[in-house]
């Protein structure tokens, strides 16, 4: 069915009737809270009478960065106590000299639906607070996020934070007053920061080429990019395709910075152990179905590989990172549910424990998956220890209780250690090397880096030798310093 040019004028004409009446409810909402305020305290902030996009855009708009100020939205039900922040002609004062003040009332529910539908217009979701009038009024601050450039025009993207809102609003004293005044300041000043950082073009002022940026940013999470270049960065990094590592740190992070970029875009995920997979983050990790390489913080749950499994389906590496120290056994339990598609095993830590491990490694040996062939364990100090008092394996370490935990993982190719100089001793015997090959019949690669220097010392660096000769008829084995 083809629309003649009538029909494409009536529809026109619609739109335009439906934004003019739209527009209308805006302003009649604000200009029924500016009467409010006046009747109640003889004056009240200039509020801006439009949308709350073009308060954004209007907020932004100076050329000049000290000109611009942040947008603060007001938002009260009168269902609940009026706010008395507007009685202060100091804090209208401050408000008038350096922000946008936009108001909004959600008594009625035609009023909370145009607010949803306004919200979801700059930040892409609903107004995301709750509808119980004992939380209302509520403050909220809104900066930029980044601008970017589409058909010669800069196009800027907003984020927003909760001030305050709730009983301290509706208190009239001389502390709340200066609690909302210490605030707004604070937020002021981060507004200002982020526009001077925003106005910052990193790229040109250090003249370096795109292939650098791009070479630096393979070094870099997400998170550190933005903190370099600024969230400016982000429609960069969506244009040419370029694969992130992202550290998940808030549900927040995932709503206001990941819709930015293309979901498989992200390959590689950081996460610590305040995250929990099972509340309401989890829902979420489902836009990482591209991730490749997943990094684990200080996880001791036996029961994490379980909770990850249905989320991470192409997941090739996965990493331990442990700030102190973690038992060998905890670990192996862990990698019983390990995913089927991960190939590479990452160990980093302070202290290794490996108490008893042999009693309990044939009970292991069909759990832990035989799908991986590349195994790193990196065995550093402990921060929270001397360099003279500890060693980087427990006293009870013997070379017996790792190779149990290699021999349980039946397809490994490539085994790579990264220890102490003070370890090496552990290492040292030659038949039990030959017995390990022996066990992990796929075995083809050992590499052995030492931290420290023992060249000085001539007898483990023949011993070293010599392993390597020997070794070097079944297996290609290689250890450097570093």
């Amino acid at each position: 069915m083809e629309l003649d040019s009538n029909t494409l004028n009536d529809t026109d004409t619609d739109c335009d009737r439906s934004a003019r009446e739209t527009n209308d409810n805006v302003i009649t909402v604000i200009e029924s809270l500016r009467k409010h305020f006046i009747d109640d305290n003889d004056d009240c902030p200039r509020f801006f009478m439009d949308c709350l996009k073009k308060a954004c855009e209007h907020a932004f708009s100076s050329t000049k960065t000290e000109e611009r100020r942040p947008v603060l939205v007001y938002v009260q039900n009168r269902n609940s106590r009026i706010s008395t922040i507007f009685d202060s002609f100091d804090i209208i004062d401050y408000l008038n000299e350096n922000y946008i003040v936009w108001s909004w009332d959600i008594n009625l529910e035609s009023n909370r639906i145009l607010l949803n539908n306004m919200w979801r217009d700059v930040f892409s979701c609903e107004f995301p607070y709750s509808r119980n009038v004992k939380e209302y009024p509520i403050l909220i601050g809104i900066m930029r996020f980044y601008q970017e450039k589409k058909n010669d025009l800069f196009i800027s993207a907003y984020q927003f934070k909760k001030l305050l809102q709730g009983y301290i609003l509706r208190t009239e004293n001389i502390y709340t007053e200066k609690i909302l005044i210490d605030k707004l300041a604070l937020f002021k000043a981060e507004s200002d920061e982020n526009e001077r950082s925003l106005s910052f073009d990193f790229i040109c002022k250090s003249g370096l080429c795109w292939n650098v940026i791009f070479e630096i940013l393979e070094y870099l999470t997400l998170n550190d990019a933005i903190s370099l270049f600024s969230a400016n960065i982000l429609p960069i990094l969506r244009k040419y395709n370029r694969k992130i590592e992202v550290y998940l740190s808030s549900d927040t992070f995932i709503e206001t910075i990941l819709p930015k970029l293309k979901y498989e875009q992200i390959v590689s995920l950081r996460l610590n152990r305040n995250f929990d997979p099972i509340q309401s983050t989890s829902n979420s990790l489902r836009v990482f179905f591209g991730v490749t390489s997943l990094h684990l913080y200080n996880f001791y749950d036996i029961k994490l590989m379980f909770r990850f499994k249905r989320h991470f389906r192409k997941l090739i590496r996965i990493s331990f990172w442990y700030d102190d120290q973690v038992c060998l056994h905890c670990l192996s339990c862990m990698l019983m549910d390990l995913p089927r598609s991960v190939k590479q095993l990452e160990i980093h830590s302070g202290i290794l424990l490996c108490n008893d491990f042999h009693k309990i490694s044939r009970y292991l040996q069909s759990s832990i998956s035989n799908s991986i062939e590349y195994i790193l364990i990196d065995i550093k100090r402990s921060s929270s220890c001397s360099i003279d008092d500890t060693f980087q394996f427990d006293q009870s370490f013997s070379f017996i209780e790792i190779a149990d935990f290699f021999q349980n993982i039946s397809n490994i190719r490539h085994i790579h250690l990264i220890i102490n100089k003070q370890n090496i001793n552990h290492f040292l015997n030659l038949d039990q090397w030959k017995i390990l090959r022996q066990n992990c019949k796929m075995l083809n690669k050992i590499t052995l880096n030492i931290i420290g220097n023992i060249l000085e010392d001539e007898e483990f660096t023949q011993t070293l030798l010599k392993i390597q000769t020997e070794l070097q008829k079944i297996v290609k084995f290689r250890f450097t310093y570093i």
